[in-house]
Formats: structure tokens, C-alpha cells, sequence
């Protein structure tokens, strides 16, 4: 079973936070929307769901990798969230 650790966003560094937000933005896709975002409109939209905690950064210890969970999902797993 994998171990996923929840990681404060405000414990990592500014220029890696870009890097791993621009790498998630990355695997998510082209935006179809109406209104194409650009790559740093993205990432600050996605800051600012890590701020309100509507959104976490998860490493997962066994893939040794890092995603963002909503919220719910946070839930669901029973994760603790980070203060």
C-alpha cells in the first residue's frame, strides 16, 4: 500500500512550487474553456486553491512522486491535513 504525506505548500520553495504546479498543469491537458488561461494565470489559480486548502500537494512514497487531491478526496483517504 502507498503511503501519500500531505506537504505544506508554504514548505516548498517558490521556484520548485512553479516547477511542480507548471508540471501538474502540464499532465493535465489542453483547456478546452471558452477563455484559453495562460500557463501562469493556471498557476496562480491553483495557489490560490492550495491557500483556501481546497487542494493539497501529496508526495506518494511509493511512486516517490507528487500530485495535487482535492479536498475531497483528502477526506476520503483520511489524510491529515498540513496547518
Amino acid at each position: 500500500m502507498s503511503v501519500i504525506t500531505l506537504v505544506p505548500h508554504l514548505q516548498i520553495p517558490p521556484d520548485y512550487l512553479n516547477k511542480l504546479l507548471d508540471s501538474f498543469i502540464g499532465r493535465e491537458g489542453t483547456d478546452y474553456g471558452e477563455i484559453e488561461l495562460s500557463l501562469e494565470e493556471k498557476r496562480d489559480n491553483l495557489k490560490e486553491l492550495l491557500v483556501k486548502q481546497e487542494v493539497f500537494i501529496a508526495f506518494d512514497g511509493e511512486s516517490e512522486s507528487f500530485n495535487l487531491l482535492p479536498r475531497s478526496e483528502v477526506i476520503k483517504l483520511k489524510l491529515e491535513r498540513p496547518h
